[in-house]
């Protein structure tokens, strides 16, 4: 894991166990908005494809 990787993941995980101004007060940033921008992993969300996919598909059974 490179120190760029380790930084994210536990930027990451702070501010998901707290916050972000936490997170940032760990690194030593003066702005929670530094921290959010580069170093905390924001989800991604696919949009919600069950009602395509039950088409194909079939719905679950």
């Amino acid at each position: 894991m490179t120190q760029c990787t380790f930084r994210k993941t536990v930027a990451t995980l702070i501010a998901e166990a707290s916050d972000s101004k936490t997170a940032a007060k760990q690194f030593g940033h003066s702005r929670e908005g530094i921290t959010e921008r580069h170093y905390i992993a924001s989800p991604e969300r696919a949009p919600d494809s069950s009602a395509v996919l039950e088409l194909g598909f079939g719905a679950a059974s």
